[in-house]
């Protein structure tokens, strides 16, 4: 008698894969155990039938790809114009393929649609139209999951290796409506059997054994089928109430044996640490690391978190196929290099600085090695906002720029660094073209297969050979898109990303081998038909598990449940009931009163369905414990620091375990917190972990201590300690206990630099910003954005050289005073057009329509400043323009000009030395000054007093100046020529003379000197190092702790000066 086979029924890969190691490994093994999911075991029924009718082959992106199809053949109402096409289709798609899986007749949507409500007939109409076309294009024609399971149902009587088989079902199953024929097919042929589970009532009505049951299927327990050298002793009481009493209301005394932890942390992050230091803890008692499962309803969010700390940590694990393929280096590269069409310059970055790209390849090797951080600086200097020929002009005009300085450079180091500049701009440039060339070749349309040669090259050649995992999967995709060519013989670029979007959607990153057993890691449904002894299930926070479950926008609930077999089911769609998915004891048996089980299975799944299925697979993951189970959520929200609470499925287990309803309050204390205060030294997951126990537990002192192994972390805490302190310190603007020489240099009084006027001013409005702009020299490192017109500095700088070059040419020619007449507006705009087309001559603006109505705004500007210069021309006379002083470079030779500073007597023998630049100098008939310093911004309401709280330094500055210039002619008027809207704010020149001034430049030199560069958030709008400083409400609550603090009042007391 030969060996009775066995098949088992499982419902992941991970089941499929380890079952049967699991047997061999507790005992001397089982010969002919056949591990399958159900469409896996009717794929290898139905092959020998299907590979004779001649059906092509069904993957992830035919029917994607059909839907598209379908929508571009047959507009209709059911998608706008101005919406994109790829996720509509895939949605569709799922549609689609959920009316076939359930067996739904066209005709049904049509008797559906007849008696719909008229704002929903043309909808149900156009779907049952798509529909049609979807059928007649999948059937008979490929061997999609339908035809497939309709084909193994039919020859599962004659499958000969079947004929003596014992088929076990592992697991409570999730199949669809077809699965569940061919297994109940299967059931009427072959013995079939269904291990038996503890399932809640509520949850049991509805359950794959539920129906199983009623099919003939028989259930058994573990220790009487062929997996009882599998079976786990008796769980304990508080797992047993969990299975048996998960969303049931609650009842029965509190069940408290530790078999079951509540956790909570800060945020993810500590959440995940938490767990795994669970983890070691239940190593350290002797459960090995393959008895272990870390089961993820959230992947995405925590496959990351996890698997990098247990790297970290060299704790062996695997990872079951759970994440998204799009998630992989791999294919997360190749779709960050679509991105880069039209060649913007954050996404070649991105690309270029995320993508394991072969460098070496693409420039060769006698090409300097790329820096790509210097890549991003080069192209952020030269404006770069996308497209080809921008980047050849800026790039080109950049190394020529830097080669040239190169040559006039004395210093040989400098010269070296800018040559290398120049090398690396060049090589930034190749690259780029490359790029732009391998982007000309993913356009237009082509046959598929042609389609799959074009991308495994690009593939080859942008993507580097590394060691991701996911890349051998990617290039068997992209090989695989010839055999699309079934679907459509041709296609755009554009339905080649689609299905490519959907693909890395659909597919999972593969699993990476395990030489030994570890710990497994995966989602719900990735380890589903496991046991482990000890099972941690983190991220069950409100609004991420389980998350709202929307409706299918193109056939709404109602109309699925109209669809479902039954008399009359296909009738007018019923008022939707009010139905809430934040319900903890719902019972969902007593819903459908009068249909069985059978019909809700068969039935299209609705939004509640979704619902039931996501009780039912959390249900399925606590009963994978057999000895411990760890439920956990993060208590904030990192991003925003909003406390968060647990979600209902978490409540719901806490209930039953309690035995009655828990308060908010009762749920707080039946949670452990995970508090680094009560961490033992030896519990900690790592070296920072133990260290910030050891700071939480010592405070400061500990900090010291810790800070001799680590200077970052004492800098660290102690920065983000201070910056919440009621006082002013070095982590928040306080520079003091500076070397004598430094000190002397950050003086004004005693640099050996004059101060500028426009640097005052800085300090004036904001300290912190005069500390990292005019004393460590940092500069803002702005994305270029596309040029639609001047921006509010270039039009500043503009301005000023096209009003100063005017009047200069009129003031040599002697055609003074100014007129408003033809030639003389022509002759100003000239010189405007000639000044910017200099100034963009490296970023041209595309959008030449745009660009134009901007210009003409300038030129407005312009024309009115020149109408309003030709009033006035009897008042003054313009005589002198960028009147330098307090530096060695002189200007205009026709100009004035002083080498030598500005010197302000203080009292008390200090002297501040001061430069800057007088934009303009008139003249009087009665030969007394008049001085103009032009703005081009927005005029202030109201005059806010004199000095603004030294926020206006420059005019007073500038009258002194001028007396130091033309100590024989007197200054009568000085005002801030607001050019834009017309207005002149006046300022007194007398009140220079003043004490008041004085006092004013003598605290702002006094604290500049004491290192008081208080932050100040009113300044935060315009001010281009927001992102050193951190959000204006975070410093605006901080500064309120500080406002006590001596050095912050002295600052704040600089306002008064008005």
């Amino acid at each position: 008698m030969g060996i009775r086979p066995v098949v088992l029924l499982v419902p992941s890969l991970a089941a499929a894969v380890e079952l049967p190691r699991r047997l061999a490994a507790r005992g001397p093994g089982l010969a002919g155990v056949y591990p399958f999911r159900v469409l896996d075991l009717a794929r290898a029924v139905a092959e020998p039938a299907l590979l004779g009718r001649g059906l092509k082959a069904w993957d992830g992106g035919h029917d994607a790809l059909l839907a598209a199809r379908l929508l571009d053949e047959e507009p209709s109402p059911l998608v706008r114009p101005d919406v994109a096409r790829a996720p509509v289709a895939a949605a569709l798609a799922r549609t689609l393929s959920a009316l076939r899986m359930a067996g739904v007749e066209a005709g049904s949507l049509d008797q559906l649609a007849s008696r719909a409500p008229e704002e929903d007939r043309r909808r149900l109409q156009d779907l049952a139209r798509l529909y049609r076309r979807f059928l007649a294009e999948v059937e008979g024609r490929f061997a999609d999951p339908v035809t497939l399971l309709q084909a193994a149902i039919e020859r599962l009587g004659e499958a000969r290796w079947l004929e003596d088989a014992e088929v076990l079902i592992v697991d409570e199953l999730e199949p669809e409506r077809r699965e569940l024929e061919f297994v109940a097919t299967l059931a009427r042929l072959r013995p079939v059997r269904l291990i038996a589970g503890e399932r809640p009532p509520g949850l049991q009505a509805a359950s794959f054994a539920d129906w199983a049951a009623a099919h003939g299927v028989a259930e058994a327990a573990v220790e009487r089928t062929p997996l009882a050298p599998l079976a786990a002793p008796p769980v304990p009481a508080s797992l047993h109430r969990l299975r048996t009493r998960l969303f049931e209301p609650p009842e029965g005394d509190a069940v408290r044996d530790g078999a079951v932890e509540l956790v909570t942390a800060a945020g993810e992050a500590a959440e995940v640490r938490a767990l795994v230091r669970r983890v070691l803890r239940e190593a350290a008692h002797g459960v090995p690391f393959e008895e272990m499962g870390l089961i993820l309803p959230r992947p995405q969010e925590y496959a990351t978190l996890v698997t990098d700390l247990l790297e970290r940590l060299a704790i062996p694990h695997r990872l079951h196929p759970s994440l998204p393929l799009r998630c992989g280096r791999s294919a997360r590269s190749l779709l960050l290099l679509f991105r880069c069409r039209g060649l913007a310059r954050a996404a070649v970055m991105e690309f270029l600085t995320f993508a394991p790209v072969p460098f070496a390849r693409l420039l060769g090797e006698e090409r300097a090695r790329p820096w790509l951080a210097q890549w991003d600086a080069i192209s952020r200097e030269a404006g770069i906002v996308g497209g080809l020929e921008r980047w050849r002009v800026a790039l080109e005009s950049y190394a020529a720029s830097e080669r040239a300085g190169a040559e006039a450079e004395p210093d040989a180091e400098r010269a070296r660094r800018r040559l290398a500049a120049a090398e690396q701009a060049e090589a930034l440039l190749q690259v780029v073209e490359s790029l732009a060339e391998t982007l000309a070749g993913l356009a237009g349309e082509a046959p598929w297969p042609e389609w799959s040669r074009r991308l495994g090259q690009v593939f080859d050649l942008w993507i580097g050979p590394d060691r991701e995992r996911d890349r051998a999967a990617v290039a068997e995709m992209l090989a695989d898109l010839a055999g699309l060519a079934s679907v459509s013989p041709r296609a755009r670029w554009s339905e080649v990303e689609g299905v490519l979007e959907t693909r890395f959607e659909w597919e999972r990153m593969p699993a990476e081998p395990l030489s030994s057993g570890g710990i497994h890691v995966g989602a719900l449904d990735a380890m589903a038909g496991l046991s482990f002894r000890v099972v941690a299930i983190p991220g069950l926070v409100e609004g991420g598990y389980p998350g709202v479950l929307r409706p299918d926008p193109f056939l709404l609930d109602t109309e699925r449940e109209a669809l479902g077999p039954g008399p009359g089911r296909t009738g007018a769609p019923a008022k939707p009931k009010a139905r809430g998915q934040l319900s903890l004891f719902e019972d969902s048996a007593r819903e459908r009163v009068g249909s069985s089980s059978i019909d809700r299975k068969a039935a299209m799944p609705t939004t509640q369905d979704r619902l039931r299925e996501t009780r039912r697979m959390f249900h399925r993951a606590l009963r994978q414990a057999t000895e411990r189970l760890i439920l956990s959520y993060p208590r904030a929200d990192a991003r925003t620091g909003r406390e968060r609470l647990p979600s209902l499925f978490f409540a719901a287990a806490a209930s039953a375990l309690a035995g009655r309803p828990l308060s908010a309050a009762e749920m707080t204390a039946a949670v452990v917190e995970d508090d680094l205060a009560g961490l033992a030294g030896e519990e900690a997951v790592d070296a920072s972990e133990r260290d910030r126990a050891r700071v939480v537990r010592g405070g400061s002192e500990a900090v010291l201590a810790i800070a001799a192994g680590s200077p970052f972390f004492k800098g660290s805490h102690l920065a983000a300690r201070a910056r919440w302190s009621p006082t002013l310190t070095h982590f928040d603007g306080a520079v003091h206990g500076l070397p004598a020489e430094v000190a002397r240099r950050l003086d004004p009084l005693t640099s050996p630099r004059p101060v500028s006027a426009s640097s005052l001013a800085n300090y004036a409005r904001c300290g912190f910003l005069y500390l990292l702009k005019n004393v460590l020299g940092l500069e803002a490192a702005q994305e270029p954005v596309e040029r639609l017109g001047l921006d509010p500095l270039e039009q500043g700088l503009l301005f000023h050289e096209v009003a100063e070059a005017y009047l200069r040419e009129r003031r040599d020619a002697g055609a003074l005073p100014v007129a408003d007449d033809e030639p003389a507006r022509q002759r100003l705009l000239q010189l405007a057009r000639e000044r910017v087309d200099r100034l963009v001559a490296g970023t041209p603006p595309r959008h030449r329509l745009v660009w134009e109505m901007r210009w003409r705004a300038f030129e407005d500007l312009l024309l009115r400043w020149l109408a309003r210069e030709a009033l006035t021309a009897e008042k003054w006379t313009p005589a002198h323009f960028e009147v330098g002083f307090g530096s060695a470079r002189a200007g205009a030779t026709s100009e004035p000009h002083s080498p030598d500073p500005l010197v302000i007597e203080l009292g008390d023998g200090r002297m501040l030395r001061v430069s800057g630049k007088i934009d303009r100098i008139d003249t009087r008939p009665d030969g007394a000054l008049v001085l103009r310093d032009y703005k081009t911004g927005r005029a202030p309401k109201d005059d806010g007093g004199v000095f603004r709280g030294g926020r206006e330094l420059q005019i007073p500055i500038y009258v002194l100046a001028t007396r130091m210039l033309f100590p024989d002619r007197p200054v009568a008027e000085a005002f801030l020529d607001y050019v834009n809207g017309g207005r002149p704010v006046p300022f007194d020149p007398g009140s220079v003379a003043g004490e008041e001034f004085r006092r004013l430049l003598g605290d702002m030199t006094g604290a500049i000197a004491d290192g008081c560069f208080v932050q100040e958030p009113a300044s935060c709008k315009w001010c281009d190092f927001t992102a050193t400083c951190g959000p204006q409400p975070l410093l605006e609550l901080r500064q309120r702790f500080k406002r006590g603090d001596a050095r912050v009042v002295r600052y704040l007391r600089l306002r008064d000066y008005r």
